[in-house]
């Protein structure tokens, strides 16, 4: 996939996905380094910065999504992409950074957050400030 633009580096490739397919998409470009913390997309003209968190959903499990060194390297959204196993888009979500406080679980300098398949409904969607996007 990196011969196509689609991925970074040569790891699991659920993340690389969907920042190729949110900056697609969304319009939004891509970071030039894989590795710099804070954010992996930002808008060319705006300069609004991304997060991006994927997760592949398959039946029965927990998840957990983090966001390492949250308060050392911020960015203006959050978005949470959720594939099925096939990497068809189950559902996408867009926070802004200043309710991530109050929706994760702060752990040190991580925050994280559990969902299962049977929950992650309520856990994305019931949240005022979050507006669920359009991936497809």
């Amino acid at each position: 996939m990196t011969e196509l633009g689609i991925s970074r580096t040569e790891g699991e490739p659920t993340g690389d996905y969907a920042e190729w397919l949110v900056s697609t998409k969304m319009g939004l470009q891509i970071a030039g380094n894989t590795v710099q913390s804070g954010f992996d997309l930002v808008d060319p003209k705006t300069g609004i910065t991304y997060q991006v968190k994927a997760r592949r959903i398959f039946k029965s499990h927990q998840y957990k999504i983090s966001l390492a060194k949250y308060n050392k390297y911020p960015f203006d959204y959050l978005i949470v992409v959720l594939f099925d196993e096939d990497f068809s888009v189950r559902d996408a979500y867009q926070y802004p950074y200043e309710v991530i406080p109050s929706f994760f679980d702060p752990e040190k300098e991580n925050m994280k957050i559990m969902f299962s398949v049977k929950n992650y409904k309520k856990k994305f969607e019931n949240q005022p400030s979050v507006k669920k996007i359009d991936l497809s």
